[in-house]
């Protein structure tokens, strides 16, 4: 009973079913309730191996739908988008390294395929992203909000990217730049918070301290 129960414990399902079967005819056999817990993880593992199946066909079919529409719509960036989204995050999910490196070569493929470089950015910060290249990143980024200043949504990213880098100061200037286009609108409210927590990080208290005052002021103190 001690050797199946430990069998059971490590997962060796296949292994605990020979013991038990090789002791039918012992008395340790008519404990009917390792039967069922052997039973019952006999089934878990083929319940487990069919949706193991079920979903590797499912995938099957959904890269088929992607390829096909790529084929075609050449040109369309969507198309290419979806595709090396999911392989991006299939290779996060499923920790495989080649996946991401078929993104890099599907993206290659779109940067070819399609003549409008601004719709791939996205798929572009995907894959710079997921490959853990900050610095190309945040090259990319600096790009896209000199070409768009009014694009907070890739400011924040870069600001994000920089901290990362430890390049504080370059953070900081990004962040002052948003704070002073959007002037005493609300829309200047999160940058003015995140100015202020970069002022404390480098123990500008004083600074940091009006900048959370002037959001106040701007929210009517709430």
């Amino acid at each position: 009973r001690d050797l199946v129960r430990s069998l059971l414990v490590l997962g060796d399902v296949a292994g605990a079913r020979r013991i038990w079967d090789a002791a039918a005819s012992s008395d340790a056999r008519e404990d009917r309730f390792i039967d069922l817990a052997i039973t019952a993880r006999e089934a878990d593992a083929a319940r487990l191996a069919e949706d193991e199946a079920t979903a590797t066909e499912r995938e099957a079919r959904f890269e088929a739908v992607l390829t096909n529409l790529i084929e075609d719509q050449p040109t369309d960036p969507q198309a290419w988008g979806l595709r090396i989204n999911r392989l991006v995050m299939r290779s996060r999910l499923e920790g495989r390294a080649e996946l991401l490196e078929e993104a890099d070569r599907v993206l290659e493929d779109a940067r070819t395929a399609v003549r409008d470089a601004v719709a791939l950015e996205p798929a572009i910060l995907l894959v710079l992203e997921a490959r853990g290249n900050d610095e190309a990143l945040a090259s990319q980024l600096v790009g896209i909000v000199e070409a768009r200043p009014d694009d907070e949504s890739a400011r924040g990213r870069l600001v994000d990217v920089y901290q990362r880098l430890g390049r504080m100061q370059d953070a900081e200037r990004i962040i002052r730049v948003a704070v002073d286009r959007l002037g005493d609108s609300e829309r200047s409210i999160p940058w003015r918070r995140r100015l202020g927590e970069a002022l404390a990080a480098r123990d500008a208290y004083v600074e940091a301290a009006g900048v959370y005052a002037e959001a106040l002021r701007i929210t009517g103190g709430t």
